[in-house]
């Protein structure tokens, strides 16, 4: 009672398994399962609905309670896998890690000075001459040959060199040493580097340009048949032409408190309402658009479709941020300058709240200039030094 619990079903077909866990412990388990699906659950009728909450078994009562979260995997996933979908989704835990076991602790330590392995047979690590030219930091070998007992054939060496702060051991001509160290050994190998003075270097030559997208082309095969590149591009090209610029713009109205065509759909996902990405997605559309206009020379007409949605986006997003830090009426009062935004209104503290009913949108006190996808209120929390999304 009262309390969120992690419960998982992992349907093994090959093992003909069903095994249940809360909180990535099992607790029960089902042996030789049929092997298909449409036998565990059904395939006809009634018997293929599944309901959440709800026991397979007539008569057994229904949960009551809340659901966070639902998930349904292709795979079956391993107890490690589990284990640390349930550690990532604890209060404080990174959600960075994936697929990650608990670290072993009972490997055993050894101090850096003590031999290991091969190391207790090496007897010595010689010292190496390097060259480099003036002004470059030399390239000193990872690994280095040694010598072992009893004229042993052994593995070359890992030898760890320090890492220079600067370039200043290089900007003269002449020689000069450095000391790495072996792991696991209390040997330490030497550097000698030696500088040469460069000659007079010749002007650089141009090798490489840059070119327009127009300048490319894509040719059909020697049987006059479209190539891959040409079907993947016209694949993609033509999908491009039939998006709406306003789903991409969608959530910047949004933000400005303005109205959306009757059309208009914002995309969702990484763009949705409460993330702290929205609007990203529209940079990269805007790149899209822009080199797709570059790249169809050979049709006039998907040209003029990207030139019109380049025009409509920029100009749409334009107006947008000619209406920051400006009073809405002449006289009305406004805040230009982006440094001294205040908080939003009624509010006491600036926050990231992008909900229907908590962000702001009184973009009169933005300062001049500004235009995104949500409110002023992240950039000056991480100004501040908080944590991204910290509220």
């Amino acid at each position: 009672m009262n309390k969120w619990v992690y419960l998982t079903i992992v349907v093994d077909i090959p093992a003909q398994t069903m095994t249940t866990y809360v909180d990535a412990v099992p607790v029960g388990e089902a042996k030789q399962i049929p092997r298909e699906l449409s036998e565990v659950f059904g395939s006809s009728g009634d018997k293929n609905k599944l309901f959440i909450g709800k026991s397979l078994l007539t008569g057994s009562p229904t949960l009551d309670g809340m659901l966070h979260d639902f998930r349904i995997y292709r795979v079956p996933l391993s107890k490690n896998q589990l284990t640390a979908i349930y550690s990532n989704a604890q209060p404080g835990v990174s959600n960075r890690a994936v697929n990650v076991t608990k670290v072993e602790d009972n490997l055993p330590e050894f101090p850096l000075t003590q031999a290991q392995l091969y190391n207790a047979y090496l007897v010595a690590v010689p010292d190496v001459q390097v060259e480099t030219a003036l002004g470059d930091l030399p390239r000193l070998p990872s690994y280095v040959p040694g010598t072992y007992k009893e004229d042993m054939l052994g593995r070359k060496v890992r030898v760890l060199w320090p890492s220079p702060n600067d370039n200043s051991t290089v900007l003269e001509a002449g020689r000069y040493t450095i000391t790495g160290r072996v792991p696991g050994t209390d040997l330490q190998p030497k550097a000698i580097v030696t500088v040469k003075a460069s000659k007079a270097a010749a002007a650089p030559g141009l090798k490489l340009a840059t070119f327009g997208l127009n300048q490319v082309s894509l040719q059909a095969d020697a049987q006059n048949q479209q190539t891959k590149f040409i079907e993947n591009r016209d694949k993609f090209i033509k999908t491009l032409a039939t998006t709406d610029p306003n789903s991409f713009l969608y959530m910047f109205r949004d933000a400005f408190g303005k109205p959306q065509p009757e059309w208009a759909k914002p995309l969702g996902v990484w763009d949705s309402r409460d993330t702290k990405l929205r609007g990203h997605a529209t940079g990269h559309y805007l790149t899209a658009i822009a080199q797709a206009y570059a790249s169809t020379g050979y049709d006039k007409t998907l040209q003029a479709n990207f030139a019109g949605k380049m025009t409509y986006m920029v100009n749409s997003l334009y107006e947008l941020a000619q209406l920051s830090g400006k009073p809405q009426q002449e006289g009305a009062v406004a805040v230009a300058d982006p440094t001294a935004i205040p908080y939003g209104p009624g509010k006491s503290a600036y926050d990231s709240d992008l909900s229907q009913e908590g962000i702001r949108t009184d973009y009169w006190n933005w300062g001049v200039g500004y235009i995104s996808a949500y409110p002023p209120d992240q950039f000056v929390m991480l100004e501040k030094g908080a944590k991204y999304g910290d509220r």
